[in-house]
């Protein structure tokens, strides 16, 4: 299985929850090549220019001048709707390749680790799609911070703009680790609308483990404030289903140690 997220969550899930560098309290469509349209690149004149964005996208996907890059996205961004449409799709363009394996690929797995946050942050819906088809994406690398699956961050960042998403990907998905991957977002995002898409999707789900897994997920968030505020060695034993048909042994592994050191 394919996760990543901040798992810390465990220690002290009532109160907040760590993702990246953001803190989160208690807690499909297909997708398209994202070329910008003529609207949009008419515009985005005088935003960032071509040679700008490239630089700054080689920068992304790499370990040297991340932060600079990051920066200049944002305040380009910022400057009017244009060139937030401008950004978005430069990097969602950058992102969304052929035969993406970002096991071995380092250059794509550190543009997916900056590009997902920035989107993200920049509540980016246009990139929801492209985001949760990859949703169960791991760089092969397992731990409790779920850092190694870069699309969950970038959908729980975006927050409850994303719950619509999430809950057509629930009821249409045909992939049992998307719709579990959905779920985990949902259990982080929060909110009496989450909790409502679980409720609605829990007597359809054919799926044992995904099933199993919106249970828990119901069971933390149904409380006045509608965070997480549950069982969280049951909810994570859920998650990668122990027991059940776990696609990472990284993973189960985890979720086994888990069990018998229980963080709380």
């Amino acid at each position: 299985m394919k996760l990543k997220t901040v798992l810390t969550i465990f220690a002290a899930l009532p109160v907040i929850v760590s993702f990246g560098s953001i803190g989160y309290p208690g807690g499909i469509g297909t997708t398209s090549r994202h070329e910008p349209s003529k609207a949009q690149v008419d515009s985005s004149k005088g935003c960032l220019a071509e040679d700008e964005v490239s630089d700054a996208i080689r920068k992304l996907s790499g370990q040297i001048e991340v932060d600079q890059a990051r920066k200049k996205f944002l305040r380009a961004a910022r400057r009017s709707p244009g060139c937030r449409q401008q950004v978005i799709a430069a990097i969602t363009s950058a992102m969304d390749k052929p035969n993406l394996n970002i096991t071995y690929n380092q250059t794509e797995r550190d543009l997916w680790h900056e590009g997902s946050i920035l989107l993200g942050n920049l509540k980016a819906v246009e990139a929801l799609d492209l985001l949760i088809k990859h949703l169960d994406m791991d760089d092969g690398e397992w731990s409790r911070t779920m850092s190694h699956t870069p699309a969950l961050e970038g959908v729980i960042r975006m927050g409850s703009i994303a719950i619509p998403k999430l809950s057509a990907t629930l009821s249409h998905s045909p992939d049992r680790s998307i719709r579990q991957h959905a779920v985990f977002c949902l259990s982080f995002i929060g909110g009496r609308s989450a909790l409502r898409v679980l409720r609605r999707a829990l007597p359809s789900e054919s799926d044992r483990c995904v099933h199993w897994f919106i249970s828990e997920s119901i069971n933390g968030l149904d409380n006045k404030r509608f965070r997480f505020d549950g069982d969280s060695t049951k909810w994570f034993s859920a998650f990668v289903c122990i027991g059940g048909s776990v696609k990472s042994h990284s993973a189960k592994k985890f979720g086994e140690e888990l069990v018998r050191k229980p963080f709380r």
